[in-house]
């Protein structure tokens, strides 16, 4: 699939379930996904987003980093869009935080999910440099959420099962546009 072809993928498909497959620099354009992706995330009004949520199974994520930094009153960042390839977690907080979440996957649904409140990952950039991050506060959110889906992870898998019930059923009602 080309970058510039990509749509949202929503819930149910079966592509936000399965597990993402290592993203390859040697035959891919990291590059060019991400800002084809930033498109479709800018596009649909969202914080992040992940590979499998416009069907490439693949481990890359993007973040805006610039409206987490508002939402948590923090400086501008230098670079708005904070790319991350191939990630993996270090280290979570022992410490757990509950706060609402939405999904651009699950339109105008949202839901509390409790988290760890910080986290450490190492990843690779856009470059294919190794880096390693921490993060707290929404951006530490905003980061698990997004690499749940490359786990095949819903942030409604964090809910009971009532909870998650109903808000299947809300996304099978036919939706007013």
């Amino acid at each position: 699939m080309e970058p510039k072809k990509l749509q949202l993928v929503i819930e149910p498909d079966e592509r936000l379930h399965k597990k993402s497959l290592p993203f390859d620099f040697a035959t891919m354009n990291a590059r060019a996904l991400a800002i084809a992706m930033a498109n479709v995330m800018a596009l649909h009004e969202g914080i992040g987003l992940a590979a499998p949520q416009v069907g490439l199974p693949l481990r890359l994520v993007i973040i805006d980093e610039a409206t987490v930094a508002e939402y948590d009153k923090a400086d501008t960042p230098d670079e708005p869009l904070f790319v991350m390839i191939n990630p993996r977690v270090l280290c979570l907080s022992d410490k757990e935080v509950e706060a609402e979440e939405g999904c651009l996957s699950l339109p105008k649904m949202f839901a509390d999910v409790v988290r760890p409140e910080s986290i450490e990952i190492e990843y690779h950039d856009i470059n294919g440099n190794v880096c390693r991050r921490k993060a707290s506060g929404t951006m530490a959110r905003c980061i698990q959420h997004e690499l749940d889906h490359l786990e095949g992870k819903l942030f409604i898998d964090h809910l009971s099962p009532l909870k998650r019930s109903m808000i299947r059923s809300k996304l099978r009602k036919p939706r007013k546009e």
